[in-house]
């Protein structure tokens, strides 16, 4: 599997959990760091904005066209550890 991906033109209505949004010029999904790095190193050599997204949860996007380049961070999921540790259980502190 490649970690950079370039879709080519997408939507954030595509990609963004509440399922809203306009056309996108360029949407690349980078899987690493290394091509998240790419990506942007990329845009910033053509003169190109790009806007760097998460999973899509909790952004709200305008209908309108958006002529840019959505850079999205999506590592396989296999690579992501939880970072959620349950809390220490409770001691007993019932009085001897």
């Amino acid at each position: 599997m490649t970690s950079l991906v370039d879709l080519g033109p997408g939507s954030f209505a595509e990609h963004t959990s509440l399922r809203v949004g306009g056309v996108v010029g360029t949407w690349i999904v980078a899987r690493t760091e290394a091509a998240c790095i790419e990506a942007i190193v990329e845009c910033d050599d053509l003169g190109r904005p790009a806007l760097v997204l998460g999973g899509g949860s909790n952004v709200v996007c305008s209908d309108a066209a958006f002529d840019r380049t959505v850079v999205q961070v999506a590592p396989p999921r296999d690579s992501i550890k939880p970072s959620y540790r349950p809390p220490p259980p409770i001691p007993d502190w019932a009085p001897s």
